[in-house]
């Protein structure tokens, strides 16, 4: 489990392929409607995004009101966020 500042991050294994992901919970209970706003805008945007080098947003789950589960690529062995990597900070570091 990594705790960055936007939200915790988990390692999640899909039982049904085996296939490991990234899942961040984000808890916006505490973001105005603007900010609100701008996240689901950000999300739909990185949904979209298909790069080798940008970690991959595959799925949002809304859990309860401002609560999210994003399930992303997930990265291992590497501190990406000190630059060592292609990826931003959403790694998961093993």
């Amino acid at each position: 489990m990594v705790v960055p500042s936007f939200g915790v991050v988990y390692e999640a294994t899909e039982k049904t392929t085996g296939a490991k992901y990234a899942i961040k919970m984000v808890n916006g209970t505490k973001w105005t409607e603007k900010e609100n706003f701008k996240f689901v805008d950000e999300v739909a945007i990185m949904k979209d995004i298909v790069h080798p080098n940008v970690v991959r947003l595959h799925k949002v789950y809304q859990y309860q009101q401002r609560r999210y589960a994003m399930v992303m690529d997930l990265c291992t062995g590497i501190l990406c966020f000190a630059g060592a990597c292609n990826h931003c900070a959403h790694c998961f570091h093993a």
